[in-house]
């Protein structure tokens, strides 16, 4: 799996006096999330339910929590995500860090767009299209409070109200959520030092600012498919990425980071001519090659001007219809002429003023950077590495 990761950004203070408390700042027993394992599930379908619970002293690591199924739609005349009923429900017998239950059979109907008949109107999807089954967690044993916090599942459910053919290709491209996988979390110090939190804790100075920088797989921001009501068609989404940040003392710049769906997580560049001075010699090359295809029996008359690259593919057809090792032997010798011109011309290459400055201003803001061009990647290594 590549490495190349979304980068989720923010900067704490730490210990800096605040009015009133910050959502962020944890001063006693918290539920800051339930996590469902698989994230979407169709109905009768297994689902896995874990907790993260914070305290002052850090994680809990063993929550006893007392769980329940919500079997109660939220009411058309409550504003809440999850029906009061569910709320105040009396705890569920089910105890323990963790909860497994299947999807109700009849979730589509209770969450989703099969609603009985007796009811007025379809459940209303979310922006994403989805449907979702509340599960609630209450603790009682931590602190003098009660904890309550649920998963929102979401359920997998037949797309209501298209035509045929829209329902047919929905079914076809739809691809069930994914929970996003964090890569690591990174924290920068004042003095620079960047320090992976996996490897151990961090000392820092009251008063001090440290960066925190969350890298995620470049496959958690997902692509999907919902289905657009007033133009009767599919229309391709791209998730957004919301991080909530949390401590024990001092106070974040933002309470929140993320991306939003069209927010630019990526820059491309070409490299000669846009990052840096180009030093590539082509004549150089195209000398090379003609060379090489002299040696190998073509007569200068035979070799056309063209470029190095397309000389190549051209030799190289010739020559295989005399002998497939000689083509082979030419095309190789040819490459690496190639590869050797463009690193002996890396070397004397040089960043256009700014450039530096400006790929280090991206990565503080947790952009990702892309090259794309037609030098060899020995070569183009050569200059990034200076």
């Amino acid at each position: 799996m590549s490495r190349h990761a979304l980068a989720l950004t923010l900067a704490l203070v730490a210990c800096k006096p605040t009015v009133g408390r910050a959502p962020s700042l944890i001063t006693e027993p918290e539920i800051l999330a339930v996590r469902s394992l698989p994230a979407e599930a169709k109905p009768g379908d297994p689902v896995t339910y874990d907790l993260l619970v914070a305290s002052p002293a850090g994680t809990v690591l063993t929550p006893l929590a007392a769980w329940d199924v919500c079997t109660q739609p939220k009411p058309p005349a409550e504003s809440n995500s999850v029906a009061a009923g569910c709320v105040t429900a009396p705890v569920g017998d089910v105890q323990g860090a963790t909860f497994s239950a299947p999807v109700p059979s009849n979730a589509c109907m209770l969450f989703g767009p099969m609603v009985p008949k007796q009811d007025f109107r379809p459940r209303d999807p979310d922006s994403t299209g989805g449907y979702y089954l509340p599960v609630r967690a209450v603790i009682n044993n931590l602190g003098t409070r009660v904890l309550t916090a649920f998963a929102m599942e979401r359920i997998t459910c037949s797309l209501p109200n298209a035509p045929p053919a829209v329902i047919q290709e929905y079914n076809t491209r739809y691809k069930a959520n994914q929970n996003p996988k964090l890569v690591s979390l990174m924290v920068q110090t004042v003095d620079g030092t960047a320090v992976d939190l996996a490897g151990g804790s961090v000392t820092v100075s009251s008063g001090g600012l440290v960066t925190f920088n969350a890298v995620f797989t470049p496959e958690s921001p997902e692509a999907y498919v919902v289905f657009d009501t007033e133009a009767q068609a599919l229309v391709d989404r791209r998730e957004s990425m919301s991080l909530a940040w949390f401590a024990s003392a001092g106070e974040f710049d933002h309470d929140r980071t993320g991306r939003a769906e069209a927010e630019i997580e990526t820059v491309l560049f070409d490299l000669d001519g846009t990052l840096v001075e180009p030093t590539i010699d082509f004549e150089a090359m195209n000398g090379a090659v003609r060379r090489l295809a002299r040696a190998f029996g073509y007569s200068e008359g035979e070799i056309l001007p063209l470029p190095a690259l397309e000389t190549i593919a051209l030799v190289r057809s010739g020559l295989a219809e005399r002998s497939a090792e000689h083509a082979t032997a030419f095309e190789a010798a040819a490459q690496q002429a190639l590869v050797d011109i463009e690193v002996e011309a890396s070397r004397r290459a040089r960043a256009y003023e700014g450039v530096v400055e400006m790929l280090q201003t991206l990565a503080e803001h947790g952009l990702r950077v892309g090259i794309v061009t037609r030098n060899c990647r020995l070569a183009v290594e050569e200059i990034l590495k200076r």
